[in-house]
């Protein structure tokens, strides 16, 4: 049995989109493609938006899978921006 017949295929898809968007914001922010955290935020919620557009869900679902993407990358990449300077706006 595989990973993706085990949690099926709509939770399979998502959680792989989520590890390879940290991994992909992770390499933008060495790079320093990605230097400010509200530049950093709109990137992942533009992505994700795009993503979830491909998913055909109910409101709730869209919600909560956007939100667990959200939490699941921000997580991932908390390590890199301690590494990493990070410019903040302060308002």
């Amino acid at each position: 049995m595989t990973v993706a017949e085990f949690c099926g295929t709509l939770d399979y898809s998502v959680s792989q989109f989520a590890v390879r968007l940290s991994k992909e914001v992770e390499e933008k922010i060495k790079k320093r493609e990605l230097f400010y955290q509200d530049q950093m935020n709109r990137y992942i919620n533009r992505r994700i938006e795009l993503f979830m557009k491909t998913l055909h869900l109910t409101p709730a679902l869209y919600s909560v899978y956007r939100r667990e993407i959200l939490h699941h990358v921000l997580f991932k990449i908390k390590p890199v921006l301690k590494k990493n300077h990070i410019f903040q706006v302060v308002k």
